[in-house]
């Protein structure tokens, strides 16, 4: 369900507010107990133990040295206790401990060099920046919201007749900005051109016009002056990203190799066999005898995930098949 901007702040603001205290590993008197109602952080600075949940609890164990992703998720807290303690007391370098602003829990644990991005001032300046070209704040929506510390995404859209246009009859795609940001500092901060199809509010990105913020070995840009620069120069690629996407339409293809381009996009995009399925179930609703319905199954299955990483690979999948162009005549399979 499409927010509007009041709602989208409102959903933000979890993650957007989190206090920080940076400490050494070694010497600082931090560790884990197990207590009958789970979890919990002792920490000599802070006067009473924290709540540790399920997520802050991993982003800790991803830390320890040794510990497989398998035995993260799938190993008894227990049984991980003693190796999380070990490396917490022993351990060298720095740690930052994430709390939201009434200090009750522990949300995350993250590398102290990682720097957080705050979601809702990349939505404040997005949405004055989109407003300084004629895009009116309150007509915009927003879709593929996806909150977490690690990573948080949401693309604004913009409402008819700003950017809209029919690609096939009946078939309206309106234009708009995603924003993929990271509370934590765990992922990268990403900006790119987004187009939002009206038919089971389908989307793309576009890696082809997509800006990453260098946290270091940057220019020195703030991260608002960033954030202004990327949605303007983002909106003004959208144009390019109707035209790509438009151009899908012209392209045939029949049933009988339809598979084997499916085949050759999971290849090389690397999709994993439970995504294989879903897209290959989205393109019985979405071939329609040309590429265009082959790049809408990728972002029809996006619709379900609520992971943003997994949510961007396949958004960007449906943008790279529209840029795209050196083909086989023959059977429309990529050539490079």
């Amino acid at each position: 369900m499409a927010l509007s901007l009041a709602e989208m702040r409102q959903v933000l603001a979890p993650v957007s507010a989190l206090q920080e205290i940076e400490v050494p590993v070694r010497g600082s008197g931090m560790s884990f107990s197990i207590e009958d109602s789970g979890p919990v952080f002792n920490l000599s600075a802070l006067p009473d133990p924290l709540p540790v949940g399920p997520t802050a609890l991993e982003s800790a164990l991803r830390m320890v040295p040794g510990l497989s992703k398998t035995a993260v998720a799938q190993w008894p807290v227990d049984l991980l206790n003693h190796p999380l303690n070990w490396w917490f007391q022993h351990g060298d370098g720095q740690v930052k401990i994430m709390l939201p602003t009434d200090g009750t829990e522990v949300l995350a644990f993250t590398r102290a060099g990682k720097v957080g991005i705050n979601p809702s001032h990349v939505l404040d300046v997005a949405v004055e920046s989109l407003g300084s070209v004629g895009v009116d704040p309150e007509s915009l929506v927003f879709d593929k919201v996806r909150v977490g510390l690690d990573s948080t995404c949401f693309a604004a859209i913009a409402a008819a007749g700003q950017g809209a246009r029919a690609l096939k009859v009946g078939d309206v795609t309106q234009a708009g900005v995603m924003f993929f940001t990271t509370p934590t500092g765990q992922k990268a901060t990403e900006i790119t051109p987004f187009l939002y199809r009206l038919v089971c509010t389908n989307g793309m990105i576009s890696a082809a016009e997509m800006g990453r913020f260098a946290i270091r070995g940057g220019d020195g840009e703030s991260i608002g002056d960033w954030t202004r620069r990327l949605t303007l120069q983002a909106w003004d690629a959208v144009d390019g990203e109707l035209d790509a996407m438009a151009s899908l339409v012209d392209i045939p293809i029949n049933e009988g190799n339809s598979g084997q381009v499916l085949s050759d996009l999971y290849e090389r995009h690397h999709v994993s066999p439970g995504l294989r399925r879903e897209i290959t179930e989205a393109l019985a609703e979405e071939a329609d005898g040309s590429m265009y319905g082959v790049a809408q199954a990728f972002s029809r299955a996006a619709n379900d995930l609520e992971d943003p990483h997994a949510l961007r690979h396949l958004l960007m999948v449906t943008g790279d098949v529209a840029h795209q162009r050196d083909r086989c005549t023959a059977c429309q399979r990529v050539l490079n």
